[in-house]
């Protein structure tokens, strides 16, 4: 049976410590981002859970936008 039809790539979500740790962006930056809704992912229960992979991504897309405005 070939198993490669069910695999899924999905999104890593992390708690906010285990992100800044994982992406190396400070702990503090990520609750910032959390607070001002701008860093992706989602809440369970009172828990916020950040999706790593759209945080770099959005960062570097920031990064590359304000480089190129200098």
């Amino acid at each position: 049976m070939n198993t490669d039809i069910y695999t899924v790539n999905s999104p890593t979500f992390l708690a906010p410590a285990k992100a800044a740790k994982a992406t190396q962006i400070p702990e503090t930056h990520i609750r910032r981002m959390i607070k001002q809704g701008t860093c992706p992912g989602f809440y369970s229960g009172n828990r916020f859970m950040v999706n790593t992979e759209a945080l770099v991504a959005l960062l570097a897309a920031q990064t590359a936008a304000d480089t190129q405005i200098k």
